[in-house]
């Protein structure tokens, strides 16, 4: 009797064994049993393989079967037991907000979750890339916060964690840090009165919110 591979809540399980026959017969309609925690599935008697729909994490999982050639049953075999393993969780569309940031924004990381356990999210790994540099100081953050620099290149990877293990890593796509607009004020126009053949100038204060000249 070989028992199931190491399985996870979102694997099936599938009974395997050698059967042999001195008379050379062929394998009649064996007795095949699954035990979930000790108490046989009923249902499943006769059944090769258990749907990952029947599992849950933690449970322990079993076989017995007694080999028959259609006439004479053979001796009862038990597989070892098989303790259904926790399934990593997926992460899907990561994204940041806003997609097209200014200098005075604050970067949001944010992505889709499932988990074939039902466990909730917990303990992500989130890493921020700054024009194609890790910024350790970001680690495990949500959010970058402002102000930024314009033309910065944005972006992060995440593996999700369901408080037990990591799923795979995804990446999100990049962001590049736009300017603010600039303002003038105090604007003025000298001699004050002109007269036709004066030369007139013109003055006023200018103002970047992001220092560009």
């Amino acid at each position: 009797v070989v028992p199931p591979a190491t399985a996870r809540t979102n694997d099936p399980l599938t009974a395997s064994y050698a059967y042999a026959d001195v008379d050379g017969d062929a394998e009649g309609a064996s007795d095949l049993r699954w035990y979930r925690n000790g108490l046989e599935v009923v249902a499943l008697r006769g059944v090769r393989t258990v749907p990952a729909s029947n599992t849950t994490r933690g449970e322990l999982w079993w076989f017995t079967v007694v080999p028959t050639d259609g006439v004479t049953p053979g001796a009862l075999l038990t597989a070892p037991p098989n303790t259904i393993l926790n399934t990593a969780p997926v992460a899907t569309s990561p994204a940041i907000t806003p997609s097209s940031p200014r200098t005075t924004d604050a970067l949001t990381a944010s992505n889709g979750y499932s988990d074939a356990d039902g466990d909730l999210e917990a303990g992500d790994e989130i890493r921020w890339y700054r024009n194609g540099a890790l910024v350790a100081a970001y680690n495990d953050q949500r959010t970058v916060p402002a102000p930024l620099v314009v033309n910065d290149q944005w972006y992060f990877t995440l593996r999700p964690r369901d408080g037990t293990d990591f799923g795979a890593l995804v990446t999100s796509g990049t962001v590049v840090v736009g300017s603010l607009a600039p303002s003038a004020s105090n604007l003025t126009l000298t001699p004050t009165p002109a007269y036709r053949g004066n030369t007139l100038t013109r003055a006023y204060t200018y103002a970047d919110p992001d220092s560009q000249p």
